[in-house]
C-alpha cells in the first residue's frame, strides 16, 4: 500500500482545477458557436441611416425636441431671418413666378382667336357648302373624278331605254361626295352587280360592258355621218354611189 504525502494531495486538487476550467471553456465556446448560428439563421431588415441634418426636429442639450427654423416655417415668428439661405429661396420663387406668368401669356395669346383678312375669310367660306347643307367640303378634282362627273352629265346618252331630265349646266358641280352603294338584304340577286363587274370608276365600269360599247360605237358613227353631211367628202361618197361599178 502506497501512502499518499500531503504534497500528492495538493496537486491533484490542482489537476482538477484545470480541468474544471477546460470543462467551463469548451462549453462556453459551443454556446458562442450556437448562438452565431441562430443570429445567422434570423436576417432582420436593414434600416436606412438618415443624417441629422435631413431631419425637421433637432435635440437641445436638455434633450427637448425642437423643429428647426430653416426647414418649417413657424407661424408667428417674427423674427427677420437674414441667411443666404432665404435670399436664394427668394430668387427661385421669383424666377418660378416669372415663367409661370410667361406660360400663361403664351396660353392666352394661343386661345386668343387670330383676325383673319377677307380673303382668308372668303376661302373659308368657299372651302365648304356652309349650315345649310351640313358643311360638305370641296373635293379636290382628280382626272378620274372629273371623267365620272361627265359621264353622269352625259347620262342621257348612255342607256336608250332609260329617260334622265336633262341638264343644260355646262360647269362641273364645286361640292359633291363619292360614296359606294352598299346593297340591302331585302335586294334580289338579279338586281345585284357582280364582284367581276364592280370597278373603281363609272367609266371603267362602262367600258368593260361589251354591249354598252357597241352600242356607244354605232352611235358614234350616226353622229358623225350626219355631222360630215354637206362637205366634200360627203359629195364624193354619193357620186362613187351614183356612179355604175364599171366606171368604178
Amino acid at each position: 500500500m502506497k501512502l499518499f504525502t500531503t504534497d500528492d494531495e495538493e496537486e491533484l486538487d490542482t489537476l482538477f482545477k484545470n480541468v474544471e476550467e477546460s470543462c467551463k471553456l469548451v462549453q462556453q465556446e459551443k454556446q458562442i458557436q450556437s448562438d452565431k448560428k441562430k443570429s445567422k439563421a434570423l436576417k432582420f431588415p436593414k434600416l436606412f441611416h438618415i443624417d441629422d441634418e435631413q431631419l425637421y426636429i433637432k435635440t437641445n442639450l436638455d434633450g427637448i425636441a425642437i423643429l428647426k427654423e430653416d426647414a418649417v416655417p413657424i407661424i408667428g415668428s417674427e423674427k427677420k431671418e437674414n441667411n443666404n439661405n432665404n435670399f436664394t429661396l427668394k430668387g427661385s420663387n421669383k424666377l418660378a413666378q416669372s415663367s409661370q406668368q410667361s406660360q400663361e401669356s403664351q396660353s392666352s395669346q394661343q386661345l386668343q382667336p387670330t383676325k383673319l383678312s377677307k380673303k382668308e375669310k372668303q376661302k373659308l367660306r368657299e372651302s365648304t357648302t356652309g349650315p345649310g347643307w351640313f358643311d360638305m367640303p370641296k373635293p379636290e378634282l382628280t382626272p378620274e373624278i372629273k371623267r365620272d362627273l361627265q359621264v353622269i352629265k352625259l347620262r342621257n346618252v348612255l342607256d336608250p331605254k332609260r329617260f334622265y331630265k336633262k341638264d343644260n349646266s355646262k360647269n362641273i358641280p364645286k361640292y359633291f361626295q363619292v360614296g359606294t352603294i352598299i346593297e340591302g338584304p331585302t335586294d334580289f340577286y338579279a338586281s345585284r352587280l357582280p364582284r367581276k363587274e364592280r370597278k373603281k370608276t363609272i367609266v371603267d365600269e362602262l367600258m368593260a360592258d361589251d354591249k354598252a360599247k357597241k352600242y356607244y360605237k354605232r352611235k358614234f358613227l350616226e353622229i358623225q355621218e350626219t355631222k360630215q353631211s354637206g362637205g366634200k367628202k360627203y359629195y364624193k361618197n354619193l357620186r362613187n354611189k351614183r356612179n355604175p361599178e364599171w366606171k368604178k
